[in-house]
């Protein structure tokens, strides 16, 4: 079984704590007012234009920060579609890497020539990534949450994609206890992973760690990092009914739509006067 794996690195802007919110308050997040006079006055009094552009370039525009979009997860009921819960990484991580195991019949190196280029269905896919949670900028804003519990709510949050609720643990004891023979496992929220409005996929949390580094006088964790493994929930994994099923079919298709945008090259370019066949 072959496998696939590519790396993406986020904008350079998605590190966006480089840059704290203070300084945007000093900097300012648009073109500063006072200096449109200064620009108006320096083009009528002879200033050439180019000179004015150069001017422009370099001290107003610097200041207009692109909106960036962050990277996070959904958690929908998977019966009604309802929006459990939305989490936001704080920011975006430089890297998110991705691997993908095909699903050939007979795996590497089957006996059965007839089925060699027959897949069974879509890849493994799993997708890996490294988020930092800071609490400076909320410490600095005197927020209260964080000024009492660090960035434990927000660790808390992503800790419990892994956990059933306690009110489920609860009941499958009171069931156990009852002498129900059958009782089914515990089902969570379905998990969709989201990295811009081209991939939201349905997953499963697969590997979670925290490396939590700095602590308040309380030991409460104000810096950590996060590890989070997710594989790719597909319709062999939920059939094709499984609502979760129809958003995995939503994600490959628009796959399917971007690469369909790509200009097919020329045999030429591959030193080939036409493809064999």
């Amino acid at each position: 079984m072959g496998t696939t794996t590519s790396s993406a690195r986020a904008p350079q802007g998605s590190r966006s704590r480089r840059r704290s919110r203070r300084s945007r308050r000093h900097h300012g997040d648009g073109v500063d007012p006072p200096r449109l006079p200064r620009l108006v006055a320096a083009a009528a009094v002879g200033v050439p234009v180019a000179g004015v552009v150069w001017w422009l370039v370099m001290t107003v525009f610097p200041q207009i920060s692109p909106r960036i979009l962050k990277g996070g997860i959904a958690l929908i009921d998977p019966e009604t579609g309802r929006v459990v819960r939305v989490i936001a990484l704080q920011y975006n991580p430089e890297t998110l890497s991705r691997t993908f195991q095909p699903q050939a019949v007979g795996g590497d190196g089957g006996s059965d020539r007839s089925q060699a280029l027959r897949l069974t269905g879509p890849p493994i896919e799993s997708y890996k990534l490294d988020a930092e949670i800071d609490a400076a900028d909320q410490l600095d804003d005197g927020d209260e949450l964080v000024g009492r519990y660090g960035i434990q709510p927000y660790l808390a949050a992503l800790e419990l994609l892994v956990y059933p609720t306690s009110a489920q643990l609860q009941e499958h004891h009171a069931a156990a206890g009852r002498g129900e023979l059958q009782i089914a496992p515990v089902e969570a929220p379905l998990t969709l992973f989201i990295w811009s409005t081209s991939r939201v996929v349905p997953v499963r949390v697969t590997d979670f760690s925290v490396e939590e580094e700095f602590f308040d006088t309380r030991l409460n964790p104000i810096r950590a990092k996060v590890s989070l493994g997710m594989r790719v929930l597909s319709v062999s994994d939920l059939g094709y009914d499984h609502r979760g099923g129809s958003l995995y079919l939503r994600y490959q298709q628009e796959k399917e739509r971007l690469a369909a945008t790509v200009p097919g090259a020329s045999p030429a370019v591959l030193g080939l006067r036409e493809v064999p066949s």
